[in-house]
């Protein structure tokens, strides 16, 4: 899997480890910094360049340290199409992506060891979304807060894939989202919601 992080300062270390680590498991680990240890960098330098890839599906998913891993989960989220979150338990880990197609990580640098983040991290990874009705219900509604831009934006086509849409305009002259998924589906109207 092509597997994108980001870290500042405080999660530095960790950060490196963890890479090398997917690295050796096989992954190809796309390094978004920071490249050197600076006491005085910002997280948001790193992690949105991260989410903006995530976003775009330049790589598959996320892994994003800082200290807490609060400030990173803040950063990513305010990008489009991103759903990051601090995990520090196992069954979120996995349970995150399976119901709420989370794609980006975020850890705490100064908060979990190695092991533990080593054991989310591969959880994460290894997760993969269910495509349940009820989750990408729930998740229509939560890319609704995003607004109406569609550019880029993923959602559910009735065959329950996530993909992203194309805006165009339908045989009536009505505005309307279109999957642009490996085979197009169909007509998603606009909202996200299967025709």
């Amino acid at each position: 899997m092509r597997v994108g992080m980001a870290c500042d300062h405080g999660g530095f270390e960790l950060k490196a480890r963890i890479a090398s680590g997917l690295a050796r498991a096989g992954h190809e680990v796309v390094d978004f910094g920071a490249f050197e240890l600076d006491d005085t960098d910002d997280y948001p330098d790193f992690v949105i360049p991260l989410a903006r890839a995530v976003s775009k599906g330049e790589v598959e998913r996320g892994v994003a340290v800082c200290g807490s891993g609060v400030g990173a989960s803040i950063a990513a989220n305010k990008t489009p199409n991103v759903r990051a979150a601090l995990i520090s338990d196992h069954f979120s880990a996995r349970q995150g992506v399976e119901d709420d197609d989370m794609n980006i990580l975020c850890l705490g640098g100064r908060v979990v060891g190695h092991e533990l983040a080593w054991g989310l991290v591969t959880a994460f990874l290894g997760a993969r979304f269910s495509g349940a009705e009820r989750h990408i219900r729930r998740l229509q509604k939560v890319a609704a807060l995003e607004g109406g831009n569609t550019g880029g934006r993923r959602t559910s086509c009735r065959r329950g894939r996530w993909h992203k849409v194309q805006r165009g305009r339908g045989h009536h002259g009505r505005l309307l989202d279109r999957c642009a998924g490996p085979v197009l589906h169909g007509h998603i109207r606009r909202g996200g919601r299967p025709r």
